[in-house]
Parts: C-alpha cells; structure tokens; sequence
C-alpha cells in the first residue's frame, strides 16, 4: 500500500508542481528546504492528499518532519490511516 501512495504523490509532485521534470524529486532528498515546494505547492499538496487519500491533515502536522521528501510523506500518511481509492473496494 505505502508503495502506492508513494507513486501517487510523486506523480502528482512532478505533474502539478515541478512541471513534469521527475529529475529534482528523485536528487533532492529534501523537497522544502531547496524550495522545489513553495508554501503555496505545500498547500495544493495537502489539499491532494487529503482528497486522493480520505485524511484529514491538521495545520498542527504541516511540519519540515512530515513534509521534508516523499518518504516522509508516505510514512504519515501511512500513520494517518491513508486509503487509497479503489484498493480493497468491492468491486
């Protein structure tokens, strides 16, 4: 599953915030310190997670901890519960 929601925010990292180019978020371990995400991508990326993934995100966790690189992501996402739509749905 973790695997999953690591492809989903990575395809929606490179198509909606680094204009397709996937090279930046697979050499930058650190997505927010070298300002490949801006305040306002964070925000898009909150909004997306919280809807692909059916997790609400409270401001309070919107830390450089969860937020650093897609791993980070994943693993509080994971934390959170995350489900990804249309696995283990009746079909």
């Amino acid at each position: 599953m973790s695997d999953i929601i690591k492809h989903s925010i990575i395809e929606f990292v490179v198509r909606e915030l680094l204009d397709g180019d996937p090279e930046p978020i697979e050499e930058e371990p650190d997505l927010l310190q070298s300002e490949l995400i801006d305040s306002i991508g964070i925000i898009r990326l909150i909004v997306f997670m919280e809807q692909e993934f059916a997790v609400s995100i409270p401001p309070e966790d919107v830390t450089l901890d969860h937020f650093r690189n897609v791993d980070a992501m994943t693993e509080y996402l994971a934390s959170r519960g995350a489900a990804v739509r249309g696995v283990g749905e009746p079909d």
